[in-house]
């Protein structure tokens, strides 16, 4: 999904933790810091980089896992809520469970990247 202002800027908060992942890179800030981390190359662009000088600071470590969920949601954007899914890992294993309360499956968690397939199982009426 995306998140669009219109107003010119978007403004993130939370109480305690902001995480945000994609693809196995990820960013979290808390009130430890900012941590980043990534399985490929990081990149920084800018026309300067500001390095502050006589800085000591502990390297943070990425995390032991990778976690990923997914988000069923129909043509107008409506959570799809108690709905079975099945889940194909990397492995071929299959999980199945039923979509909580904002639509979404469980959180899965891999050691290292891993390629899941996530499938809706539609119920046909008759």
């Amino acid at each position: 999904f995306k998140i669009i202002s219109t107003k010119g800027s978007i403004e993130l908060a939370a109480a305690e933790e902001i995480l945000a992942t994609a693809g196995g890179s990820y960013i979290k800030i808390n009130k430890s810091g900012i941590e980043h981390g990534t399985p490929g190359t990081w990149f920084a662009w800018a026309a300067t980089h500001g390095k502050p000088s006589e800085k000591s600071l502990s390297v943070a470590h990425l995390p032991k896992n990778y976690a990923r969920k997914f988000e069923f949601k129909d043509e107008n954007g409506n959570a799809l809520v108690n709905k079975k899914y099945v889940v194909y890992k990397e492995s071929g294993e299959a999980v199945r469970g039923v979509t909580d309360g904002e639509g979404k499956t469980q959180t899965f968690y891999s050691p290292a990247v891993e390629e899941l397939t996530a499938h809706l199982i539609l119920e046909v009426k008759p």
